[in-house]
C-alpha cells in the first residue's frame, strides 16, 4: 500500500521531470504521514523495517 503510493509518485514525479525524491524523503512522506491517518494508523504498529524497500531499493530513492 505505502510502496504502492511511492511508486507512484516516484513515477509522476518522473514524468514531469521533477528532481529524484531521497529515500528518506519518501519515508517521511509516505510511511510517518501515513500513520498520521486514521485509514492508515496500524502502520504505527508493524515493525519499522520494511520487508520490501520503496523505489530505489539502494536508498537512494526514486530511480529516474
Amino acid at each position: 500500500m505505502v510502496w504502492n503510493d511511492s511508486l507512484a509518485f516516484c513515477q509522476q514525479g518522473y514524468k514531469s521531470g521533477e528532481k529524484k525524491s531521497t529515500n528518506s524523503e519518501l519515508q517521511k512522506l509516505f510511511i510517518t504521514q501515513a500513520k498520521k491517518t486514521e485509514e492508515r494508523q496500524w502502520l504505527s504498529e508493524v515493525s519499522t523495517h520494511p520487508s520490501a524497500p520503496l523505489p530505489g531499493g539502494d536508498g537512494g530513492g526514486c530511480n529516474h
